[in-house]
């Protein structure tokens, strides 16, 4: 595509007939000035020319950038800091993302060519029964120098066949003793009290194994005047096991010494063997 001319008046004499040029060369001088003043005096001319340049807002003249703001800026303040010509060239990128957290970014950074920082105040707001809950699991084991390797494994029982992953291992002092603890996840079946866990590749024989707590009890013989509310402890467990508690929540034959007493676990402690013996005693709250 050729170029076009920023002027005409040098090819108004070519334009006409050869008789113009040998019998009106006045009317063509007339032409031709005429077409100069407007190049000159009026620039019409040029404009006119230019109107693919002049509707470039990178090329477009200043006196028509206020044009171009009229009728895509409608609203913006007139006196801005950022580069008019740019903003009129992303302003639908502005228009697209309204009420975003990236167009009000956009937004500052064309108008006043600043970052900003957002805080809606909805976020540190407390919003009732909102909050989200996680009841964690975890087997109570017995320690080996290998429990540490067990994070991020996927461990097996023995003897159940259950499996979870484990998400971490920590050792917690309780009662003046180190309780092991494996917390997991993704619980497949149900472990049983001192079967061994595994992971892959390792042997039974340097496992870790299950301790329990007792989550019933069978009381045989009760002493008189329990009340409800009574919180009862073992006095014995047979040599394992601490922190069981029972909460009395209902009394029969009350004073009689055949009476009966319905409870609820409401500790079960640690550290317990399989089936052992529990003598339970009154306690205080």
């Amino acid at each position: 595509m050729l170029p076009t001319p920023s002027f005409i008046s040098n090819f108004i004499e070519n334009q006409f007939p050869s008789f113009y040029r040998e019998e009106g060369q006045n009317f063509i001088s007339f032409v031709k000035a005429y077409y100069e003043w407007l190049e000159v005096e009026q620039n019409f001319a040029n404009k006119t020319r230019n109107l693919f340049s002049t509707r470039d807002i990178d090329q477009t003249a200043d006196q028509f950038v206020e044009q171009f703001k009229k009728k895509y800026l409608f609203g913006v303040p007139k006196e801005i800091v950022g580069d008019k010509r740019f903003l009129q060239k992303h302003i639908l990128d502005l228009y697209r993302s309204k009420g975003s957290y990236e167009g009000l970014k956009l937004l500052f950074r064309l108008l006043y060519n600043e970052d900003i920082e957002i805080y809606i105040p909805s976020v540190d707001i407390l919003k009732p029964s909102h909050g989200k809950w996680i009841e964690k699991k975890y087997l109570e084991i017995t320690f080996v120098p290998d429990n540490v390797n067990f994070i991020g494994q996927i461990i097996t029982g023995t003897v159940s066949g259950a499996t979870a992953f484990v998400e971490d291992y920590q050792k917690l002092f309780i009662n003046n003793n180190i309780v092991n603890i494996f917390y997991i996840s993704n619980i497949e079946g149900n472990f049983v009290v001192n079967e061994k866990v595994v992971y892959q590749g390792l042997q039974a024989i340097n496992a870790p194994s299950i301790l329990g707590s007792p989550n019933s009890v069978s009381i045989i013989y009760t002493q008189p005047d329990n009340q409800i509310g009574d919180i009862l402890v073992p006095s014995s467990a047979n040599g394992s096991g601490t922190g069981l508690k029972l909460l009395t929540n209902q009394v029969k034959n009350a004073g009689s010494s055949n009476g009966t007493i319905i409870f609820n676990v409401v500790d079960g402690g640690k550290g317990y063997t399989t089936s052992p013996t529990i003598t339970i005693a009154a306690g205080s709250n």
